[in-house]
């Protein structure tokens, strides 16, 4: 032997299983940080989501409403006419500003134009599409027509189908397919409404 005695042998042993010890206690507590980092990744992806589905749907309650309240553009047809022409642009405002809003060339409040209900479709249409903030916003809008015989575009008492679809991060994808890149998935919403 070395001539160690037995309580000098027991001290270097203690020292060695301090060091291991210290050394787990290092992986436990990357895994929690690494689980916790991967938690809060997940709840900044579910904060968007939630997010965009409640615009989308703020953004059909309001459209819905805006039909209900303009009854002549509605038997005209005149929020199908204006989202399925194609001049249509996002980029580009209506004729009309039928609302008040702010004018930052002027720094103050510039009140609304004086719109007829053809011009007030077209206006509420690209206010609520082209400035809803939803990441690729489509919205389309159909009427099942009652009475096709009469020469209203959507006779009273029709049915009107609302879909909207969005950009998404889709945490909740049941799809089963790992997704390393992250892309943003379609999310889609339909409200069959009667005016």
């Amino acid at each position: 032997m070395t001539g160690l005695s037995r309580s000098q042998l027991g001290k270097f042993r203690n020292r060695g299983s301090t060091l291991i010890e210290v050394l787990i206690a290092m992986l436990v507590f990357g895994l929690g940080i690494a689980g916790a980092l991967a938690l809060q990744f997940n709840s900044i992806k579910e904060d968007f989501d939630s997010s965009q589905r409640s615009r989308a749907i703020w953004l059909a309650q309001e459209f819905i409403d805006r039909i209900r309240l303009n009854p002549d553009a509605r038997v005209a047809g005149a929020h199908i006419a204006v989202l399925n022409d194609p001049d249509f642009d996002c980029a580009a405002p209506p004729a009309k500003i039928c609302a008040d809003y702010y004018d930052p060339d002027t720094s103050s409040k510039a009140n609304a134009e004086e719109c007829n209900a053809g011009e007030m479709a077209e206006f509420d249409t690209w206010q609520l599409v082209c400035r809803s903030g939803l990441v690729g916003t489509e919205v389309s809008l159909s009427c099942d027509d009652v009475d096709p015989s009469d020469t209203d575009n959507c006779s009273e008492g029709s049915d009107y189908t609302l879909e909207l679809a969005w950009e998404s991060k889709a945490v909740a994808d049941n799809s089963g397919i790992d997704d390393p890149d992250d892309d943003l998935k379609t999310q889609s919403f339909r409200q069959v409404f009667r005016p």
